[in-house]
């Protein structure tokens, strides 16, 4: 992203901003929940591997052809021509993850993470190292990034299928679709509704703004979110299947949700707070000095994140106990009250949209906590325990910190490296120090607790020396 950002104009990343937004809702028709259908189900057979395969591969054919041929009617959305042909050449990576999709879900489902892992990060460093920070340097623009794309995801989808060699003959049997895509149907809604929303965000701050304010948008979105996103969603891969075996202990999910919060509160919130009141020298090194507008853009995506990862898990957690009603309907409720504060945010620009979005995730997130507090039996007393050091006190902190030590260190005249450099360790050592101190010390406790019933029940390895003493006393055990 470093690289790319110092090659490329903004307004590349702009363009494939809006390619990727419609080009989710033709990933959303082409899956439909099968790869969730094929991790969750007790047994899998040859037929109903195959009507998962067939059906995918005909599915993304039929969404790319379609999206080819509907490509120019994105123009009369975004008023950006040059979308078209970006999104009718990005539409062949429909048909590339369709035929990698049942793959893909079947290593999942053998919980063979390293292999994935693997796999996901070869990829993108041929598809975007090589092959796109190339063309980057040869003047490609725009393309560089389509091609980088479609690069990773031709690999992923030959090296998954390489890794599991699944039964791939054609095949489509009605009792294996009803199975599939019934168990998949109102996850997928979920996930569309989700997907609407961040169309909605991108499209109305590509026409408020124009196409280069939404690349200067969905870069310091990124450098936001992204280390967080990534992190929430590797635990959950291995959290949806282990906690679905439990969905039934109440008191369990209800002790793993809080703690969750309170790390979330305790870690994610202040560094949160750092990028936020750091957001110019972080830019300004990360991105380089053409970003430097994408600074003012950085604290208010830091409040309207920090909703979004505190209710993160409880979505995670009304999948496992299958309150899909309830999910659906605070969904379509967040999706109408985003609407609402784009369209009143419109009236005052950028800033005002962003307002708008932080309104929108804070009531959902709120919607959410009052769901987990009827169904894990958790009173606003244990919520407020959990939230209280990280949200009410490091928050704050760090952040109050941060700002005054950013100003000190800007008028020394150091080199901006060292600035940030200087603010990366001061605030990892502010923090640190407030972990080790007594106001997370119940938050330790739990953590430490926790992890040793895990390693009893052979969860986990044992570690040994220095090592196990130095977990001990991070964990909170003297």
């Amino acid at each position: 992203m470093v690289i790319m950002a110092r090659l490329l104009a903004p307004a590349d990343f702009g363009l494939v901003a809006l390619a990727a937004i419609f080009l989710q809702f033709g990933t959303y028709f082409a899956q439909l929940g099968v790869g969730q259908a094929l991790m969750q189900r007790l047994t899998l057979s040859d037929k109903e591997i195959r009507t998962a395969f067939t059906t995918s591969v005909l599915l993304g054919v039929l969404l790319a052809t379609l999206f080819y041929l509907a490509a120019p009617f994105a123009e009369m959305v975004v008023d950006a021509p040059e979308v078209v042909p970006v999104i009718q050449v990005l539409a062949l990576t429909l048909v590339i993850t369709g035929m990698g999709v049942t793959a893909h879900s079947l290593l999942k489902r053998e919980l063979r993470f390293r292999g994935l892992a693997i796999v996901e990060v070869g990829s993108y460093v041929i598809g975007y190292v090589f092959v796109g920070i190339t063309l980057a340097v040869l003047g490609f623009g725009v393309w560089s990034l389509v091609f980088a794309a479609l690069c990773q995801a031709l690999l992923q989808t030959i090296t998954v299928y390489a890794m599991t060699r699944h039964v791939s003959r054609p095949f489509l049997g009605w009792p294996e679709i009803k199975r599939l895509y019934g168990y998949g149907g109102k996850y997928s809604v979920t996930q569309f509704l989700n997907m609407t929303r961040n169309a909605l965000v991108h499209v109305a701050v590509g026409r408020v703004a124009g196409v280069a304010v939404l690349g200067l948008f969905d870069r310091a979105k990124m450098l936001v979110q992204l280390p967080f996103d990534k992190l929430e969603t590797t635990i959950n891969k291995v959290l949806f299947p282990a906690m679905s075996k439990v969905q039934e202990d109440t008191q369990a999910l209800a002790r793993i949700f809080l703690l969750q919060k309170a790390l979330v509160a305790g870690f994610v919130l202040p560094t949160l707070a750092g990028m936020a009141v750091s957001a110019d020298i972080l830019i300004l090194v990360l991105l380089g000095p053409q970003w430097a507008d994408a600074a003012r853009i950085v604290p208010l995506l830091a409040i309207a994140v920090g909703f979004l990862f505190l209710g993160h898990f409880a979505r995670v957690v009304a999948d496992v106990k299958a309150l899909m009603n309830q999910r659906i309907a605070i969904e379509s409720a967040h999706l109408v009250m985003l609407a609402a504060g784009l369209f009143v945010g419109a009236q005052y620009g950028l800033g005002g949209l962003l307002v708008g979005i932080i309104a929108a995730e804070a009531l959902a997130y709120l919607a959410y906590e009052r769901l987990m507090r009827l169904h894990l039996l958790i009173s606003w007393r244990e919520l407020g325990k959990a939230l209280g050091p990280g949200a009410v006190i490091a928050t704050p902190l760090v952040g109050v910190g941060l700002a005054i030590s950013n100003d000190a260190l800007a008028d020394s005249g150091l080199p901006p490296f060292v600035v940030l450099l200087s603010q990366l360790l001061l605030g990892g050592t502010f923090l640190t120090v407030l972990w080790m101190s007594p106001l997370f010390h119940s938050i330790r406790t739990e953590c430490f607790s926790l992890a040793l019933t895990a390693e009893n029940t052979g969860g986990s390895q044992r570690l040994t020396g220095p090592a196990n003493r130095l977990r001990r006393l991070l964990l909170g055990q003297r």
